[in-house]
């Protein structure tokens, strides 16, 4: 399983350039900050974000809420449906490519756009892994992103995944050994950077996952999208001020 193509990297100078001058939150709703690599960012119709799903869950829920970020989804990803009569809120913080390290290094953009979020959705490591990256090293990362966001709001709710695997036709034995240290490491993470006021909330996208719910090696389709939506809805839909 080779890392993500140079191609789909050309898609974040893409990113940058559209996505100058983001569109200030309503702070008076719960802000939700996606963050992560190309299964938040998506690339209809090739594969699946998630956040679509999510974002309907959310409506269905009367929930009072605000997908932020300071990206929104580029002309060439394909255009999402109308719901409910309102249109979709593609606020987010996913690259195509992003490693643990890319997302640190961006720490400063993301929070300029979004001083303050309520929640974050940190769904990152799969492509440190795809680069065989040492675990210490991307879990390090992670410490230190959870440490900048809880850093902004002392209330911050962080659910952290459990990555899915990859397709199972194309993980090597050496790959899953890896994505298994990965996922258990995060339990640790989350235990110790929990607080009173801010915790940090695991969601398995892992177990149960199936080989039916994937695009292609790496990338979700409809059906893996809305278990990964759902998934990180009964996570922390207890935590949304209604």
């Amino acid at each position: 399983m080779k890392k993500l193509a140079l191609f789909l990297v050309l898609l974040f100078t893409v990113y940058s350039c559209d996505n100058e001058d983001p569109v200030a939150p309503d702070t008076s709703l719960n802000q939700i900050l996606p963050i992560g690599d190309s299964r938040v960012d998506g690339a209809r119709p090739a594969f699946e974000s998630y956040r679509y799903e999510l974002w309907k869950l959310l409506v269905d829920s009367e929930l009072e809420f605000d997908m932020v970020g300071p990206y929104t989804d580029a002309d060439h990803v394909g255009g999402y449906a109308d719901y409910q009569g309102r249109s979709f809120d593609d606020d987010h913080a996913g690259v195509v490519g992003f490693e643990t390290e890319d997302v640190l290094r961006t720490m400063n953009f993301i929070l300029l756009s979004v001083p303050q979020p309520d929640i974050v959705l940190l769904g990152i490591g799969g492509n440190d892994l795809l680069a065989e990256d040492p675990i210490s090293e991307v879990i390090e990362n992670i410490n230190e992103i959870i440490d900048q966001l809880q850093a902004t709001n002392e209330n911050l709710v962080i659910v952290l995944e459990q990555i899915a695997p990859a397709r199972s036709d194309a993980i090597t034995p050496e790959q899953e050994q890896l994505l298994n240290e990965f996922n258990a490491t995060i339990t640790t993470v989350a235990e110790q950077q929990s607080t009173n006021s801010s915790p940090v909330i695991v969601v398995d996208m892992s177990a149960n996952w199936s080989d039916e719910y994937m695009a292609d090696a790496l990338h979700y389709n409809e059906e893996g999208a809305r278990v990964v939506a759902q998934r990180y809805f009964d996570a922390f839909v207890q935590y949304l001020d209604e």
